[in-house]
């Protein structure tokens, strides 16, 4: 499961930042016999145990865009939130999609890529930037890489006092194609730059680039004041460049997270109940192209605007 999502994950990214012509692609490619297995009800099972799924697609309730395709296991339910306000011209909205067991016990939930930037001080006088600027609609972050990430989340954002308790090492095949997206993400980024900034002057060149992937499984207290435990999967990919106007150099470290997702449930007993739904939810998962394409012209139209105001 980690390896196939994780795969159809680095797909989707080259597709977004415009490497390759790549299809839409699902963390599983299903041939008939594969289908044929996995519908088939376990000895002693029924359909309606919630192994049996059937495709659904997610739509964001504010524009009616499709976001998201997926196998919705028997009895699960569905729902999807967007925010259209998150602070960025690269991934101006980020989409919570949210899947719930039947007895309400599990739950998945998947978020579609967000960015943020460090600024690096080269001279290590000035304070790291922390937060959003809406003159630049940047939101600023220090580096995480994925671990890092994860546990930011179970810290924050998801809840308090995230713990790991089992932590999966990372396919060797998966890693070496993370890092190639990086260097692939990091010469996109260069030349692009380089061919708008360079007629007034400036000169920008790479730095570094770096890919990481964490699967993790944590203990952690949530807002209602409950422990629980979760399975959490998410993938980042940093880059580094420098640029020059002749005068002063700045160098930036853009970093991406394509995707998080986390499968959570009140004990690890639960977890492994509906491991397989989990499974079927996260192998089938799509993020339509529809939605990309939204995102990147609402977020052309913002740098615009930003930059219609700095002239």
């Amino acid at each position: 499961m980690i390896r196939r999502f994780c795969m159809a994950l680095l797909c989707a990214v080259l597709t977004a930042i415009g490497i390759g012509a790549l299809p839409p692609t699902s963390a599983c490619a299903v041939s008939p016999s594969d289908l044929a297995r996995q519908l088939e009800p376990a000895q002693g099972e029924s359909a309606l145990d919630g192994v049996f799924g059937s495709p659904v697609t997610l739509t964001d309730p504010s524009t009616g865009v499709a976001v998201l395709d997926t196998l919705l296991p028997q009895g699960w339910t569905a729902q999807l939130q967007t925010n259209w306000n998150f602070i960025s011209t690269v991934n101006p909205c980020l989409a919570t999609a949210s899947f719930a067991s039947p007895d309400g016990q599990a739950q998945l939930i998947i978020q579609t890529s967000q960015d943020y930037l460090e600024s690096v001080d080269n001279t290590g006088l000035l304070p790291s930037r922390e937060g959003s600027d809406l003159t630049t609609y940047v939101t600023y972050l220090s580096y995480k890489n994925a671990g890092e990430f994860l546990d930011l989340c179970f810290n924050s954002v998801l809840g308090t006092a995230g713990v790991v308790i089992q932590e999966t090492p990372v396919d060797s095949s998966v890693q070496s194609m993370l890092q190639q997206v990086a260097k692939a993400y990091l010469d996109s980024q260069v030349s692009g730059f380089q061919s708008l900034a360079g007629p007034y002057g400036y000169t920008v060149w790479p730095g570094g680039s770096e890919g990481t992937a964490a699967y993790r499984r944590y203990r952690f207290t949530a807002s209602d004041g409950n422990l629980y435990v979760a399975d959490a999967l998410c993938l980042c990919i940093c880059i580094e460049y420098t640029t020059s106007n002749g005068y002063s150099l700045t160098t930036d470290r853009p970093w991406t997270v394509p995707m998080t997702a986390f499968y959570i449930a009140p004990d690890e007993a639960t977890l492994d109940k509906y491991m397989a739904q989990a499974s079927m939810i996260l192998d089938n998962c799509v993020q339509r192209n529809e939605f990309i394409h939204l995102k990147q012209a609402y977020g052309s139209d913002i740098r615009n605007r930003i930059m219609k105001q700095q002239t």
